[in-house]
C-alpha cells in the first residue's frame, strides 16, 4: 500500500514553490514544513509559494498545519504566498482567518514569480 503523497519542491526564479498533492494530511504537511525549512537554510529563496492548484480537500486540521508552516517560514525571515486556492479551500480558510495571517494570495505562479522578483 502506498503512503501519503508528498509535496513537490522546486525553484522558480526567486521562489521556492511547494506544490501540494491532491490529498494532503497532517503528516504530509509536517514533512513538508521540515523540507521547506531545510531548503531555506541552504538557499536564497525570496518567497515561499504554497501552490494548492491540485488540492481538492483541505480541512480545518490541515489548515492548522499550513498555519504552522507559514509561521515557521516567517520565523526564518521569509514571506509566504499561496496560489491555486479554489472555492472550497477558500471557504475553510474564511472560517479560520487567524490561521492564514501573513499569507499573500496570488492568482498563479507567474504572479508569484513577479512578486518574488520585486522582493529579491
Amino acid at each position: 500500500m502506498d503512503g501519503p503523497a508528498s509535496a513537490t519542491l522546486y525553484t522558480l526564479g526567486a521562489c521556492l514553490v511547494v506544490r501540494l498533492p491532491e490529498v494532503v494530511g497532517a503528516d504530509t504537511l509536517r514533512r513538508t514544513t521540515i523540507d521547506v525549512l531545510d531548503r531555506l537554510r541552504a538557499g536564497t529563496s525570496a518567497l515561499i509559494v504554497l501552490d494548492l492548484e491540485a488540492v481538492t480537500v483541505l480541512d480545518r486540521w490541515d489548515l492548522d498545519e499550513v498555519g504552522d508552516l507559514v509561521q515557521a517560514v516567517a520565523l526564518m525571515g521569509r514571506p509566504t504566498a499561496m496560489t491555486g486556492v479554489g472555492p472550497g479551500i477558500a471557504a475553510v480558510m474564511a472560517e479560520r482567518p487567524e490561521r492564514v495571517t501573513g499569507l499573500r494570495f496570488l492568482p498563479d505562479l507567474e504572479a508569484a514569480a513577479a512578486y518574488a522578483g520585486r522582493l529579491a
